[in-house]
Order: C-alpha cells, then structure tokens, then sequence
C-alpha cells in the first residue's frame, strides 16, 4: 500500500493506478486481515487518488462524493486512535480530501476532531499542518 501511495503523488502515475488500483487499495482498506496501519497508509492513498482531479470534475476518475466517504473514514481512524502515527497519516489524508469543499467545511465544523488536529501541531512542526490551514485560511480571505 505504501508503494501504490508513493506512486500516486506524481499526476500521471495517479491516472493510471486510478484506473488498474484503486481496487486494490480499496480492497487493502476493507480487508479483516490486514492491520490498520496498512488501512491508514491505503486510506491515504486513496485520498491523493480522489485529489488528482484537482477540482476539474471532467477530469474525476473517482465517483462524486468519495472524499466526503473517505474523510469519514479517516474521521473514525483519528477519534477512535489519536495516536501521532494516525494523526500525521489522517492530516496528510486530509491535505489531499480537503480540496473538496464539503470536506474542508465538515473538517472545519467538526469541534473534536479539530481539537484532535490542534493538540497534535502543539508538538509537532508547523510545515505538517500548513496545507490544512492555508486552505482554511484562504476560504476565510475569499469571505
């Protein structure tokens, strides 16, 4: 999974695993057997996947309303484990969801699992949360 997710951060690439892998994470993602961090790091992958379009819905190779589906998901990850590991993999998940509008304002209104962000960047490098806050920071401007 974490191969397949490396591979989708480059454009192109992203295309084609759309197309032939995204079964596969998806399958990796609902597996009994496989351990969470494996779900995470799938989850996460799909998230770049669903992000690739960035926007041009001509361009989609992910059905409508899958990253609201998958920030739900990383959602459940965040508020039932909010270890380090599963926040760092859930905000870089949400990096890539929260380009989609909806998802940017459920993240935005959801008082717990912003809290849950925000004690995390407590600790840890600003850089890990910028993608998050500018998109937040930027809609606020456009206000």
């Amino acid at each position: 999974a974490e191969s397949v997710a490396l591979m989708a951060s480059d454009k192109k690439m992203c295309y084609n695993l759309a197309d032939q892998n995204f079964n596969l994470l998806k399958a990796l993602y609902k597996s009994p057997d496989v351990e969470d961090t494996v779900k995470l790091r799938a989850l996460v992958g799909m998230s770049k996947m669903c992000a690739s379009s960035g926007g041009d819905v001509n361009k989609n190779i992910i059905a409508e309303g899958a990253g609201a589906r998958l920030h739900k998901q990383a959602r459940h990850f965040l508020l039932r484990n909010p270890t380090d590991e599963v926040r760092m993999w859930v905000i870089e998940a949400l990096a890539y969801l929260t380009i989609d509008a909806e998802v940017k304002q459920d993240l935005v209104m959801d008082q717990a699992q912003m809290k849950i962000i925000c004690d995390f960047s407590d600790d840890r490098p600003l850089h890990q949360l910028l993608p998050l806050l500018h998109l937040h920071e930027y809609d606020q401007q456009l206000r």
